[in-house]
């Protein structure tokens, strides 16, 4: 009864302004016909090289470990020790990773490194019951949304909407993977945020959709509704997304791998093309079709990650839906391949300084999924993951080691 309730409160969320249906088919009919070769990878590490990086990195989170209980808490980092921290990674992806110093420029912008510390400052004065790991998910989408304020070559800054939309990740989405909150609380929930998306004006029912509600009022404020109404359409699409997701990934009943692909791209690609519209207000074709596309694949990249912990909890994605070692190959390579082919159209958008920002995201292609055949080596056949582990800057085992503290949070995404 909750799913079909779910599914036709879902059926209202059509979106008539932002054509959702056709950027997944054109993706998906890019996923189907891109190759699954294993990749031509240019960088290898030898052991020493790999030691050498995980001892670098071992060191740079001890600094950081001590310097927050030193803080006693992220809310009381200062500026110029974020400053040291982002010239410590800077040197790092330089020396140890292989990323070229010209192309780094773009990415270590100072107003990157003030709008992280003015976020978490903002954060906690928001909620101030808010733990690091709720802190670093939002943090997360901070950074995506800068990095798309420069592929927009719009000012690198922490607007109201940045802030307001980071934000809502730790408040809807754990809320809706907590498997201590009932169906019939969750499935309230949903109907009301969609009503609220729409701008009726709802009354809370707890402090949780007082949050909630301030944070979309946070956008409203920047984005009036009247002279923004594609704004709205794109938050309605993520949510449209979300619920399908929750709906049927989380299902027990088959399903088939195109679907699997195409309720991933559609999450993703709603998700960063929301980001889009909440920094910008407007998009062009262009614009919209490559941040659709970078949000699928950076949605694939996380369901490679996961494919482990999603398999346990019976969530359905193509990772997590296989068991055979040479399927899984096939798509790890293939999903390299596909997020080049995104990245390539990029240069359709005039974005400046294009080359050294989309060498950077093909650099960072490599490393997310030789990393994510790492964290998660077992569902692969020895021979490929010793294949892959040649090219990572660390060993395997490290990778696995760390994948669930600031290592993972920081550095591999």
């Amino acid at each position: 009864m909750f799913k079909e309730t779910l599914l036709e409160n879902n059926s209202t969320l059509e979106i008539t302004g932002i054509s959702v249906d056709k950027y997944i088919q054109y993706f998906s009919n890019l996923w189907k016909h891109t190759g699954n070769e294993f990749p031509d990878f240019k960088t290898s590490y030898s052991k020493k090289e790999k030691q050498k990086c995980e001892k670098d990195v071992e060191k740079f989170f001890s600094v950081v470990k001590k310097e927050a209980q030193k803080n006693k808490g992220l809310e009381n980092w200062n500026e110029e020790f974020v400053k040291k921290c982002s010239s410590a990674i800077h040197a790092f992806m330089r020396d140890r990773l292989s990323f070229h110093e010209n192309d780094l420029e773009a990415l270590f912008n100072k107003n990157f490194i003030k709008v992280s510390s003015e976020f978490i400052k903002k954060a906690h004065a928001f909620d101030s019951r808010l733990g690091e790991a709720e802190i670093f998910q939002a943090l997360r989408n901070v950074w995506t949304m800068n990095w798309v304020q420069l592929i927009l070559n719009m000012p690198i800054e922490l607007t109201p909407s940045v802030f307001a939309y980071s934000l809502l990740y730790p408040y809807t989405d754990n809320y809706l993977d907590d498997p201590g909150i009932s169906s019939k609380s969750k499935m309230e929930f949903n109907s009301c945020l969609s009503k609220r998306l729409t701008g009726v004006s709802i009354e809370p029912e707890n402090k949780h959709e007082q949050i909630v509600y301030d944070l979309i009022g946070m956008i409203e404020i920047q984005f009036p509704r009247g002279s923004n109404p594609q704004v709205y359409e794109s938050l309605l699409a993520i949510h449209s997304a979300q619920i399908k997701s929750l709906l049927l990934l989380n299902s027990n009943t088959n399903i088939e791998d195109d679907d699997l692909l195409n309720i991933s791209i559609e999450k993703g690609g709603t998700s960063v093309l929301a980001d889009g519209y909440l920094i910008a207000g407007n998009l062009t074709e262009e614009q919209k079709r490559f941040l659709f596309g970078y949000g699928a694949y950076l949605q694939l990249v996380d369901d490679m990650q996961d494919a482990i912990s999603d398999r346990q909890n019976g969530f359905n994605t193509i990772f997590s839906n296989q068991n055979k070692c040479s399927y899984l190959e096939s798509i790890a390579n293939q999903l390299f391949h596909f997020g080049n082919l995104v990245l390539d159209d990029c240069y359709s958008l005039e974005i400046i300084n294009a080359d050294s920002i989309i060498n950077l995201m093909k650099r960072t292609n490599e490393l997310l999924i030789i990393n994510s055949v790492g964290v998660t080596k077992d569902c692969y056949s020895p021979d490929f993951s010793r294949q892959m582990e040649i090219y990572s800057p660390f060993s395997f085992p490290f990778l696995q080691q760390k994948q669930n503290n600031y290592f993972q949070l920081g550095i591999m995404v």
